[in-house]
């Protein structure tokens, strides 16, 4: 299943040489949720959906379109607010994003989850960075849960232009904090790890609307 990163989708489907091929048969929906099925969403910023305690204690919540390849170019924010004497614990089941962990940096064309305590990360206000992870992890090898210093917490996918995963799925958990016998700890970001055919037609399908996604439910030959 695809999902297009604007309003826009084009689909090219090109023929070759007579064969006994059959083509394909596919469904689209135009959506604005980027697929993400769960808590409230914010329709005053693009991906912005928020968690509260006060509607439910715990939940999940995934990346745009999983279990398909997530868009390009999308900056998704998971705001989860609890009451004042409550924190959130989070829980990777999968992860799958790309990038080049353990920095998962701009300049590397990784994508990442970033995770911090605060609603804005400025260094200058002296605190401390916010998680970044990216890569295939192995829950083996990789600790798949953090936990909010307070009431407040803040998951952010980003993804560029460059190259496509299947993202995430996470679930989230409120508890007091006298009831809470995690400690804060952070995720640290771990690696687990010419010629061209002949055409002789060429058709383009373009859909427009919010946000487009296109599932090819069989493909003849």
């Amino acid at each position: 299943m695809l999902m297009s990163s604007g309003n826009r989708l084009d689909v090219i489907f090109t023929s070759g040489p007579p064969s006994n091929a059959r083509g394909f048969k596919a469904e689209y929906h135009f959506v604005s949720d980027f697929g993400i099925t769960t808590g409230e969403q914010d329709m005053e910023t693009l991906c912005r959906f928020v968690y509260r305690s006060a509607r439910s204690s715990n939940g999940s919540f995934t990346s745009p379109n999983f279990p398909g390849l997530y868009p390009r170019n999308v900056d998704c924010h998971y705001i989860f607010r609890g009451r004042h004497n409550e924190r959130v614990s989070i829980r990777f089941q999968y992860f799958d994003v790309d990038g080049v962990p353990p920095s998962c940096l701009e300049s590397t064309a990784s994508d990442f989850v970033e995770m911090s305590n605060f609603e804005v990360d400025d260094p200058r206000d002296g605190r401390p960075p916010a998680t970044r992870v990216c890569g295939r992890k192995s829950f083996h090898f990789w600790r798949p849960d953090v936990t909010s210093d307070g009431n407040f917490f803040r998951v952010t996918f980003r993804s560029n232009d460059v190259h496509d995963a299947t993202g995430f799925q996470a679930s989230y958990q409120f508890t007091r904090i006298e009831d809470s016998y995690v400690a804060g700890k952070r995720v640290l970001g771990s690696s687990s790890s010419s010629s061209f055919p002949d055409v002789s037609s060429q058709r383009t399908l373009i859909f427009q609307g919010l946000i487009t996604t296109v599932m090819v439910s069989s493909v003849f030959s």
